[in-house]
């Protein structure tokens, strides 16, 4: 869902920056805050002044159309989903 507030589901950008209280608004999947510290330490979130929030260049935007778009995984993304989700031996990780 995060992602998604910078990709649309087509691969195309959505936003460049969002304001904290916006990465962690709207539905809730896993824990808001916990996603958001999460997807920084990941580095799929770039922080700038004035609490503002990035996505990232290269590889890491890369990775994140990708699994907007088709639920491709690479190890920074499953990394991050196992980080976020609490429960144990999950299989919140498609094709996993």
């Amino acid at each position: 869902h995060l992602f998604g507030k910078f990709v649309h589901l087509d691969g195309s950008p959505r936003r460049m920056q969002l304001d904290r209280s916006g990465l962690i608004r709207g539905r809730v999947i896993a824990d808001p805050e916990g996603a958001f510290l999460q997807s920084g330490r990941f580095g799929y979130l770039v922080e700038r002044p004035h609490e503002r929030y990035e996505r990232p260049a290269g590889d890491k935007y890369a990775e994140m159309v990708g699994y907007v778009t088709g639920l491709r995984l690479t190890p920074g993304v499953s990394g991050l989903l196992d980080a976020i989700c609490e429960r144990v031996n999950c299989k919140h990780v498609p094709n996993a």
